[in-house]
């Protein structure tokens, strides 16, 4: 339905949760691919800061109203958007959203002017 465009290094190592990771992971995508219009490129890109690693998922298009993104990281939030017709799937993100504040690390929801990035953020080492 879609292509996805993956800007990542070869091998990719972080502590923690493997299969917790990957889970979060899955569902933030899951969660692009009903979001992005049909013939559009999702990006998935990382950038590493200050000791935190930061997994950024571009989707292009109008995304989740602002208004409604701060509930998609609740456990129930993504049945209201739903019942609004904001099409995302049960409860990903907010698992997503746990798994990272699990690895003391967080999920955001930022808007641009061309989509929604959904970045995963997770430090690079055990303190």
């Amino acid at each position: 339905r879609q292509q996805v465009q993956i800007e990542l290094p070869e091998e990719l190592n972080t502590v923690g949760d493997r299969n917790a990771l990957v889970s979060a992971i899955n569902d933030i995508l899951l969660n692009g691919v009903k979001l992005t219009r049909k013939g559009a490129r999702t990006k998935i890109s990382i950038c590493e800061q200050d000791g935190y690693r930061t997994l950024v998922f571009f989707h292009p298009g109008k995304g989740i109203p602002v208004e409604h993104r701060h509930r998609l990281l609740n456990r129930y939030g993504a049945d209201d958007l739903r019942r609004n017709r904001v099409p995302v799937s049960a409860v990903g993100l907010a698992y997503a959203s746990n798994v990272a504040a699990g690895h003391a690390g967080v999920l955001e929801l930022v808007g641009t002017a061309d989509g929604l990035e959904v970045r995963l953020t997770v430090p690079t080492s055990l303190a």
